[in-house]
Order: structure tokens, then C-alpha cells, then sequence
């Protein structure tokens, strides 16, 4: 039967993790702060370790400092969306796991249940010679080959913003070849050695509503305090704009998906004085995805001119739409034409970049939750007021006000 610590301050909550964890045949210890808690390690052994981030006296995090140095213990930390990005730096210190609350009884369970499994498995050797677990087993060399032609997308590491159970797989590409690093059911760690240098992974089209929708919430959450540094909210917020990219790009556009774009760049908006909002604006320009960068300052910069030209609600909220989406037509070229300055393009690779703005009309004009509006407005985001512009030489007097706004902002 194995044994756990428990530390948490708030009494009912404890006891309510007690409960569930005492029902499935585990004991449990209590301890109300980290340093209450040295003491128990320090009287007995435990199988696992449980611990809030949030406490008197001794945090979560100041106990798996000492426990990386003085008593090395299979760790689980728990916290909230607002401590999240701040927190994920505990598991450098060797936290096994983050469990964000609230959290399901499954989900306390499922991760309690990997470590004392790894556990047993490591003090017992396998039943047979070249047997494996198969709820973890990985694939064969072939096996791993075929799942290259599977439908994968490309997501950024940075938004694996959650740990516990994984409820997707994961996959690295080496070589050409497609390798699952996680399967869907076991633990998830973001701060997982094996990911380290990685900027981006692969999963299933299929998972990238769940990741949006993990990645949006944690977004929304950090906007609202003022503990984590901006520059961290800002990479949140970027993480979260690329998986809507995606999603715009794989499933199409829904009125879903454009309010979840004004809901995150006001969110955002709300939590800086002037100062600090310019200087991580600026500061995205040393991203290294600069479409996003680029996107999510074009947005918030389009809306503070609006806000101060005193435009309606709704001319704003169309300053988001039209600022979040402008350049989506960038999605369908070759990455080395973005990435590459516009004095070093060819006459025809410029034509190409400039067919940006038409192929990203189409795609709007195939959602029926873009206004017709917004599509004349990113279509005419690159007209100069003396006809010179693209894609159609308008002057001033056909160039749409809004798109003329952000047209400035684009080039600034």
C-alpha cells in the first residue's frame, strides 16, 4: 500500500483529497506547509508527495527545492490557472507532475497511479523477457515510421500548457521520421527533459481543439494578475494566436473561433499600463515566429488607435478581427518566402508574397462568420492612398477607413 504526503492549508480541500485518495487504498499523511511537511520526510518514507504551491510559512515550490537537495521524492504539484505559467518552472526542481485545479478525482488518481506503477515496475523486473506494459509501450521502429503519414500538425512546445494526464499523443520528428514521445492516458510533464530544445512537437488534428482550448484558458487567466512577468504573458498569449492560425487554416473560420480572437487581445489589452504594453510589443519583434508576433501586434496597436480616435464598440471589435486575421493568408506559402526580407525577393517571389492578401480573402469568404466587411477590409490592407498599393491600385477615396488604419499599423 503506498504511502503519500499530503500538504495543503486549505482543511477542506485536504480532506477531500484525503477522502478520495483513502478510498482508492492509500494512506495518506497531512502536513498544512511545506515545513511541516520536512518534518514528516524527515520521520518517515513516502511512496509520493502532494503539494499545493500556494502556502504560509514554506510554498510548494521553496519544499521542492529542498526535497531535490535533501530528500529526493516522486513529486505532484497542484495549483491554479493563475499560478500556472509561473509554476511550470517547479517541475525544473523535479515535480513528477502539475495537476491545475480544479482538478477531476480522475485526473488526482491517474497521476498518483503512474508513479507508484514506475515505481513497482522499477523494484520488479518484467514477468517475461522482452515483455512490456502495453498501456505504455512504445512503438516498434516500423511502427513508428508509418505513424509519419498519419495526419499530423505541427503545434508549438510552448503550448503544452498543462500537465497531468496527457489526452493526446505527442509526437518529435528526427530524421524524417515521426517518434511518439507521450500516449494519450499517461503522464504529462511540460517541463519533460525530452522536450527541452524542442521548439515545436506533432499530434493529431484531432487534439487541436483541446490544445486551443487549454491554451486559451491559461491565456485569459495570466492576462488577469499582475505576479507574472509580461514578457511570460505575452509568450502565453503568441502560443495561443498560432494555435487559432492553425485552426483557422485546417478547419475554417467560425464565429467561435473570432470571439475567442477579441476575447484573448482584450484580455490582454486590460492588463498593462502604456509603458509595459509598447515595450512587449516591441519586443516581439525579436520572436522567432514573427507572423504571430506580427499579428498580435498589429491587433493591439490597430485597437488603441481606435480606442483613441473614439471609434464605436463595434468598429473596434472589427479592428481585432481584421488585425488578427490580415495576414492569414501567409499560412498557405512556403515559409522561406515570409522569412526571407522583402529587398532580397525576386520580382515574381514578391508577386507571391503579395498574393498573400488574396489568398487570405478566400479563405475568409469561406466562413460564413466573417462579415463580407472584414473581408473588404483585408483585402484592401496593403492600397496606399495614391493608387500604388495591392492587390487592386485603389485610391484613397475606395480604401476602406479601418483598412487604411491598419494598413499604417503594418508598416509601422
Amino acid at each position: 500500500m503506498a504511502k503519500i504526503l499530503l500538504v495543503e492549508d486549505d482543511e477542506f480541500f485536504a480532506l477531500a483529497v484525503q477522502s478520495t485518495l483513502e478510498g482508492e487504498s492509500y494512506q495518506v499523511v497531512l502536513a498544512v506547509n511545506g515545513k511541516n511537511a520536512i518534518d514528516c520526510l524527515n520521520k518517515e518514507p513516502f511512496d509520493c508527495v502532494l503539494c499545493d504551491v500556494q502556502m504560509p510559512i514554506m510554498n510548494g515550490l521553496e519544499l521542492a527545492r529542498w526535497m531535490k537537495e535533501n530528500k529526493p521524492r516522486p513529486l505532484i504539484l497542484m495549483t491554479g490557472f493563475a499560478e500556472a505559467v509561473n509554476t511550470k518552472t517547479a517541475l525544473d526542481l523535479n515535480a513528477a507532475n502539475l495537476l491545475l485545479k480544479p482538478f477531476s478525482d480522475e485526473e488526482l488518481l491517474t497521476a498518483i497511479r503512474a508513479i507508484v506503477r514506475t515505481k513497482n515496475q522499477s523494484a520488479t523486473p518484467p514477468a517475461g523477457v522482452g515483455e512490456a506494459d502495453p498501456q505504455i509501450a512504445r512503438e516498434s521502429p516500423a511502427e513508428t515510421q508509418d505513424q509519419a503519414v498519419m495526419d499530423l500538425i505541427k503545434i508549438p512546445t510552448a503550448s503544452l500548457v498543462q500537465g497531468g494526464t496527457a489526452q493526446f499523443n505527442l509526437y518529435k520528428e528526427d530524421s524524417g521520421r515521426m517518434t511518439k514521445l507521450i500516449t494519450r492516458g499517461e503522464p504529462l510533464n511540460p517541463k519533460d527533459p525530452q522536450f527541452l530544445g524542442l521548439a515545436y512537437l506533432f499530434t493529431e488534428k484531432s487534439s487541436l481543439e483541446k490544445i486551443l482550448n487549454d491554451n486559451i484558458l491559461v491565456a485569459k487567466a495570466v492576462a488577469k494578475t499582475r505576479v507574472v512577468d509580461p514578457a511570460k504573458k505575452a509568450k502565453v498569449i503568441e502560443a495561443a494566436i498560432e494555435l487559432i492560425f492553425k485552426k483557422a487554416a485546417i478547419s475554417g473560420i467560425d464565429q467561435a473561433l473570432v470571439k475567442e480572437s477579441a476575447d484573448l487581445i482584450a484580455c490582454y489589452m486590460q492588463t498593462f499600463n502604456d509603458e509595459a504594453l509598447w515595450a512587449i510589443l516591441f519586443s516581439l519583434e525579436q520572436g522567432p515566429q514573427l507572423i504571430f508576433s506580427h499579428t498580435f501586434a498589429v491587433t493591439v496597436i490597430s485597437v488603441i488607435i481606435a480606442h483613441a480616435h473614439q471609434m464605436s464598440i463595434d468598429d473596434c471589435l472589427k479592428a481585432v478581427t481584421v488585425g488578427i486575421f490580415h495576414d492569414i493568408g501567409e499560412t498557405k506559402l512556403p515559409k522561406r518566402l515570409i522569412e526571407t526580407p522583402w529587398v532580397l525577393l525576386s520580382m515574381a517571389e514578391r508577386r507571391q508574397v503579395e498574393a498573400h492578401v488574396t489568398l487570405g480573402v478566400e479563405m475568409l469568404s469561406a466562413s460564413q462568420a466573417v462579415r463580407s466587411e472584414i473581408c473588404e477590409i483585408i483585402g484592401q490592407h496593403h492600397e496606399n492612398c495614391d493608387g500604388t498599393g495591392y492587390p487592386r491600385k485603389l485610391n484613397a477615396s475606395q480604401i476602406h477607413p479601418l483598412a487604411r488604419l491598419v494598413h499604417v499599423v503594418d508598416d509601422f
